[in-house]
């Protein structure tokens, strides 16, 4: 019941680094820690949601600048996908997987301050080829910080957090180089984005759907994404019949707490 992808992590070495991808014009190389459990692994549901934040649904620009928190975030991929776009992040979990977040923000945003592809390149002379300039180019990384949020527990992060995680790819530069800083978050902000990737495992799951009324407002767009799994059919079932469906239980606790479901 397993994917190549999910079939293959099974047959490698304790630790080893995966390349989820490239977000604006980053690649994202995160390690994994395949003997912490399931949240040291890069699942395809992840793969997937780091695909869809960086896709043609949102708008231009439209991560610049927002506050994000992710919950479960595991290896951090996706949040780190959010930081890449613009955005001030938050990765959230527990135990060693903070720590996992932490190191892979550390080596993400090194490798960005390399690439650093939000300077345009141009050719000698001056002059651009076709299709360079202000449309070709990227935005910088935002603010990332990992802290450790039990959801059991009544304290949870906020915008502010970010501002103790200052991006290494603007404190690595020379005071020649470096470029101005993320944006200072606001006290009284809320999160605009809350992101959970494969969080829920019941139905009835209370602790996320109290977890995500936490660190909501009104207005934050709530992104939650989850893979199919053998346990989530009935007997007999074929893996396409399992929907949105089987979460029921969790989505019904959701709208108890005023969350509108899109």
């Amino acid at each position: 019941g397993y994917s190549p992808l999910c079939r293959s992590l099974f047959l490698q070495p304790p630790f080893f680094p995966l390349d989820v991808g490239t977000v604006a014009g980053r690649k994202i190389v995160v390690e994994q820690e395949l003997t912490g459990g399931t949240g040291g692994r890069v699942w395809d549901c992840a793969l997937g949601t780091v695909q869809f934040v960086s896709s043609r649904n949102f708008g231009k620009d439209w991560w610049v600048d927002k506050n994000v928190i992710e919950l479960g975030a595991g290896t951090g991929a996706v949040g780190l996908a959010c930081c890449m776009l613009g955005s001030n992040v938050v990765l959230t979990d527990i135990g060693p997987h903070v720590q996992l977040c932490r190191k892979n923000i550390s080596h993400v945003m090194t490798a960005s301050s390399s690439s650093n592809p939000s300077k345009k390149r141009h050719r000698k002379g001056g002059h651009r080829s076709k299709g360079e300039g202000a449309a070709g180019s990227q935005p910088k990384p935002g603010r990332i910080v990992a802290l450790e949020y039990d959801w059991a527990k009544e304290t949870a992060p906020t915008p502010t957090s970010t501002a103790e995680g200052v991006s290494e790819n603007l404190s690595s530069k020379t005071e020649d180089t470096k470029e101005p800083d993320a944006k200072e978050p606001n006290a009284e902000a809320e999160f605009d984005v809350a992101i959970a990737s494969d969080c829920v495992y019941k139905s009835d799951d209370k602790l996320l759907a109290q977890a995500l009324a936490k660190v909501c407002g009104e207005k934050t767009l709530v992104i939650m994404t989850f893979g199919t799994r053998n346990s989530d059919r009935k007997h007999g079932e074929p893996m396409s019949a399992v929907s949105w469906g089987s979460r029921t239980g969790f989505f019904d606790e959701m709208k108890t707490r005023g969350f509108m479901m899109g």
